[in-house]
């Protein structure tokens, strides 16, 4: 879960700037010419698609646990159809043609579906770790730390007769001096 947060955190930076200037491109939708507008569209998408891009690398790298490969499907999804919506909008611009940005509305609609599914996904397995795989955990620190024997190794033999046993991994070392005699 902690390797999702990179692409996460970056896509949804570069989302919420992203939207902010899209709203200004809508904006421009009822009172400018149809060329102004695909080319503030293309600067727009031109401008946060690297961002989406680059999240989508980071997110296509992570070799998910197999427990884990339905968030990371819907990670994808998200981060691939946020990145399809720019590069729309690019193609508006280079084409000419006001009907990319219907493409657009799409991929942005089913970037919201992958986002919704992603939370879903996302909100079922934390809750299966903190019901399940956290309490598990507890108690077997739990039972370490308070010198229950189950699962535990014997402590160490002495490593010279002369020198005493080192404290147990456990243990926190004592470095204060000790009076002499």
């Amino acid at each position: 879960m902690r390797r999702v947060r990179a692409p996460i955190r970056q896509a949804a930076t570069v989302r919420q700037l992203w939207i902010a200037d899209l709203n200004q491109v809508y904006e421009a939708i009822r009172t400018s010419p149809t060329e102004m507008i695909l080319e503030r569209a293309g600067d727009v998408g031109m401008r946060y698609e690297e961002g989406f891009r680059e999240a989508l690398s980071l997110a296509q790298a992570i070799q998910p646990p197999r427990e884990c490969e339905e968030v990371h499907h819907a990670l994808i999804g998200w981060l691939t159809h946020l990145h399809a919506a720019c590069l729309s909008l690019m193609d508006a611009r280079r084409l000419k043609d006001r009907s990319m940005l219907g493409i657009f509305r799409e991929r942005l609609g089913q970037a919201r579906r992958h986002a919704q599914t992603l939370a879903l996904l996302r909100n079922q397995l934390v809750t299966v770790y903190k019901l399940q795989i956290d309490p598990t955990i507890r108690k077997s620190q739990a039972q370490g730390q308070s010198g229950g024997s189950a699962g535990l190794a014997q402590p160490p033999l002495p490593l010279h007769p002369s020198h005493p046993t080192p404290p147990p991994r456990s243990a926190p070392l004592d470095h204060r001096r000790r009076p002499a005699g």
